[in-house]
């Protein structure tokens, strides 16, 4: 995946503003991803955000955070002294690669991850969610179809 300037000044846009955007913006990512082109839902997108957002958040733990301890992996610590381009590059890069997802979950998603530290992410321990990211996006599959 070719992540352009555009993609990296949206994350960080949304590192400017309120989780509570990034939220919403992860909701309607996660209610279109799968859903026919030129479609309008009405839906609970703070909520539908949400559930995605507790799911990614832990597996993305496991992902960037080294096994029995409270640290980044040393790629991810490479990322996070260098400049903050190379960061959200690579953390897109992450979510990309572990959920096959458009940006519309991507983008947000990885601007969460970065405005709550990842330092932060690895040290605190968090409740396994009840659905996985897949089970999540797999639903919204059977729901629409795959229109990708």
């Amino acid at each position: 995946m070719n992540i352009s300037e555009v993609e990296v000044q949206k994350v960080v846009k949304a590192l400017e503003l309120p989780e509570g955007y990034s939220i919403l913006q992860l909701g309607i990512g996660y209610q279109y991803e799968y859903a026919p082109k030129g479609v309008r839902y009405s839906a609970p997108y703070p909520e539908l955000g949400n559930k995605l957002w507790l799911a990614i958040q832990f597996e993305m733990q496991q992902v960037l955070c080294a096994v029995d301890e409270s640290n980044p992996q040393p790629w991810v610590q490479e990322l996070i002294e260098g400049n903050l381009r190379d960061l959200i590059v690579g953390v897109m890069t992450a979510i990309t690669s572990k959920y096959d997802v458009t940006l519309g979950i991507c983008v947000p998603a990885a601007s969460l991850i970065i405005k709550n530290r990842i330092g932060v992410l690895c040290s605190t321990e968090l409740s396994k969610p009840e659905k996985s990211v897949k089970d999540l996006l797999q639903e919204m599959k059977l729901k629409f179809g795959d229109k990708k």
